[in-house]
């Protein structure tokens, strides 16, 4: 089959003792230098691209993780805030208020987790707990 491109060449040197253990892997693998060459060069690449890979997905990582933090932040406030305003509703009302602020409550606990899915809840009762 005839060569119809001429792949660009790769040429370096080697320390004396290194080209000997290259020849004696050549020789114990029954490849050429050329192709055991590229074979190595080959690998380090892909390394090169794994290692690129996973700064790339560390970086994600890192940003979904701040993310998350906010989200935390925010839904932390956001209880607290409501626990304010509860509390308040409570301490004003007289008893009649505060037994339908208690039924409300219930119904809301009910709705809540009636809307939550089987991870939801199990998350709910972690965070309780």
């Amino acid at each position: 089959m005839p060569k119809t491109k001429v792949a660009p060449r790769v040429e370096t040197r080697l320390h004396p003792d290194d080209y000997r253990y290259f020849e004696h892997l050549c020789h114990d693998q029954g490849k050429t230098k050329g192709k055991l060459a590229r074979e190595a060069i080959l690998f380090y690449l892909k390394q090169q691209r794994n290692m690129e890979v996973q700064k790339q997905e560390s970086e994600v990582a890192l940003q979904v993780r701040k993310i998350a933090d906010r989200i935390c932040g925010l839904l932390y406030k956001l209880g607290v805030d409501c626990n304010a305003m509860a509390r308040f509703t409570w301490e004003m009302g007289d008893d009649e208020e505060r037994e339908a602020f208690e039924h409300c409550h219930e119904k809301a606990v009910k709705y809540m987790r009636n809307k939550m899915s089987a991870a939801e809840k199990k998350a709910a009762e972690e965070l309780i707990q």
